[in-house]
């Protein structure tokens, strides 16, 4: 019996094994990842050169980017999302670059006016121009005050980029599943670089009370039990 047991245990785990997608995720939520480009347009974006600083994370707080994942050289950050999620990313150090960033290999698709960097009760967090046209593509004009490389319009401040609207930045959104983000670099000054961050879509609010309300029958029925299970009291 004990055999049987273990034996179909171990074939459900097996088709448990199969039937789960393969997970090679490279980049997590709530991290900022930097990359580059270089002066051929239209090219692919390509891995990191600098480091971007003072990055704003969700829920307060700052942080510096670190290097993108690449494949053959080239940017390919890749993450699993249950319920999709948002991707914003931002030129740094000169501004008039442009990109187009693609997931999962078509253009990525502008989740506007939300900013994940930005939501409604967490003021203080920078945010970032969001009015970019359908096709996926980030566009900047001017530049931010920095010190990176010529004064007065370079900057390599995430943050500072950010909250200029001056600089190419967006917010994109990730379908659920295994997305794989790349981009092409179509052009203006020169090269340089560019950070990203994802944001995860939380769990909808409807299953967890959904769950909650489940929770909250079955205590119930445990309670209408243990009373039906006790003994009649007596009389006397």
């Amino acid at each position: 019996m004990l055999k049987n047991v273990l034996l179909v245990g171990a074939a459900a785990a097996a088709l448990t094994a199969i039937a789960a997608p393969a997970r090679a995720d490279n980049i997590t939520t709530n991290q900022w990842y930097n990359g580059s480009f270089g002066l051929t347009t239209p090219s692919p974006l390509l891995g990191p050169v600098h480091q971007g600083t003072n990055g704003p994370l969700l829920g307060g707080g700052v942080g510096n980017s670190i290097g993108t994942p690449t494949v053959g050289g080239v940017l390919s950050g890749t993450i699993t999302l249950q319920y999709g999620g948002y991707l914003t990313v931002t030129d740094v150090q000169t501004s008039n670059d442009q990109f187009n960033m693609q997931v999962n290999g078509v253009g990525a698709t502008p989740y506007t006016p939300y900013d994940p960097l930005n939501p409604p009760g967490q003021a203080g967090l920078a945010g970032g121009n969001t009015s970019v046209p359908a096709n996926g593509h980030v566009d900047g004009v001017n530049g931010c005050p920095g010190t990176a490389f010529a004064p007065g319009i370079s900057s390599e401040d995430i943050s500072c980029a950010l909250a200029d609207p001056f600089f190419s930045s967006g917010t994109f959104y990730l379908p659920p599943g295994t997305d794989t983000i790349t981009g092409t670099y179509l052009g203006s000054v020169g090269n340089g670089d560019m950070d990203y961050i994802v944001e995860a879509i939380p769990e909808p609010a409807s299953l967890a009370l959904f769950g909650t309300g489940l929770l909250g029958l079955g205590a119930a029925i445990r309670r209408r039990r243990s009373r039906s299970a006790a003994p009649p009291k007596s009389d006397i």
